[in-house]
């Protein structure tokens, strides 16, 4: 049996890196992929919060942290430590 994390609550899988796709999808309203992100950030990204200024918040349950990406798609805080 696979187990995502081991007994100290780390990610079992971390040596497999992070995911190389895009993570993160922005459509149209009418369901056009307008860009794609994300990529080689995240482990296993789990929650989704935009801001009143645009910012988007990720989870990343496998890391046990929160990311902020600008609403320009950049990275504003991201700590791996």
């Amino acid at each position: 049996m696979h187990r995502s994390f081991n007994r100290d609550y780390t990610y079992a899988r971390q040596s497999d890196g992070a995911i190389e796709e895009p993570t993160l999808l922005m459509f149209t309203a009418s369901g056009t992929p307008r860009t794609a992100w994300g990529n080689g950030l995240f482990y296993l990204p789990h929650g989704l919060t935009v801001d009143p200024q645009g910012a988007f918040w990720v989870t990343d349950v496998a890391m046990h942290q929160v990311c902020t990406l600008a609403a320009a798609c950049t990275l504003v805080i991201f700590d791996r430590s």
